[in-house]
């Protein structure tokens, strides 16, 4: 039988993931996933996890929340909130791309987010877009997600058909690159190792394994192929979790 690490390259259905539950579970650790606990509300104390880092202008100050199980919690493990925008907006959008298993992608047949928050290898922190920039993406160098919580995404798809993507599902996009680098250790290439080719074979890995099962699941925008026709590709959208353009 197939080990998980195995199991990692291919597609794995729904029936393929039950059949081998013992063997997920067997092999969790050593690929870097939190091993189940009774308690589900707090994180043991090797997860890496997923954070989310803001500046508090009250206090001139970063903060530090860590995002476990919908919920965020101060560096004591404690629920907490907050009255910062970007991160509740983070949070909201977190909690989004899950509903209905949205997140669950077609390379491991597991969850994406519960997989990253729940990792004990990397620390992975989620940031504010630079204020004169769009879009979203993922740095390996310092294990960090800029995400953009107010523009999505107008593309035509590859039935030349227009489309519309919220933010939250483009920071799903990016979690699927931040995935690769935790377990499968596929890097972003730097623009020392740009490679177009590979560039584009691992962005369309990602809308297929990733992103597509999303969009289906959570009845937004659905491309299949990476290289679409950006009409106006970084668009405001009703909000964070919305698909629909405040102004065309």
């Amino acid at each position: 039988m197939a080990t998980i690490k195995e199991n990692y390259t291919n597609i794995i259905t729904d029936s393929e993931v039950t059949q081998n539950s013992s063997l997920f579970e067997n092999d969790k650790e050593i690929l870097g996933f939190e091993k189940e606990t009774t308690n589900n509300n707090k994180p043991d104390r090797k997860v890496k996890g997923l954070w989310v880092k803001f500046l508090d202008n009250s206090i001139r100050k970063n903060i530090e929340l860590q995002y476990y199980n919908k919920q965020l919690l101060n560096k004591k493990g404690e629920v907490t909130s907050t009255e910062n925008k970007f991160a509740n907006d983070t949070l909201t959008a977190l909690n989004y791309i899950q509903t209905n298993d949205a997140d669950k992608n077609l390379l491991s047949g597991t969850n994406t987010v519960k997989d990253i928050y729940t990792n004990t290898k990397s620390k992975i922190f989620i940031i504010n877009v630079s204020e004169n920039e769009k879009g979203s993406s993922y740095q390996n160098k310092n294990k960090t997600l800029i995400f953009d919580s107010i523009n999505g995404k107008r593309m035509t798809n590859e039935r030349n058909e227009i489309i519309y993507q919220s933010p939250a599902l483009e920071l799903g996009h990016e979690l699927g690159h931040t995935f690769r680098d935790i377990f499968n250790n596929v890097k972003p290439m730097t623009e020392a190792n740009f490679n177009l080719a590979k560039f584009i074979e691992e962005e369309q890995l990602v809308v297929e394994k990733f992103e597509w099962p999303m969009a289906v699941k959570l009845k937004e925008g659905v491309r299949k192929n990476y290289i679409t026709n950006d009409l106006k590709p970084y668009i405001k959208m009703e909000s964070v979790i919305s698909n629909e353009p405040l102004e065309e």
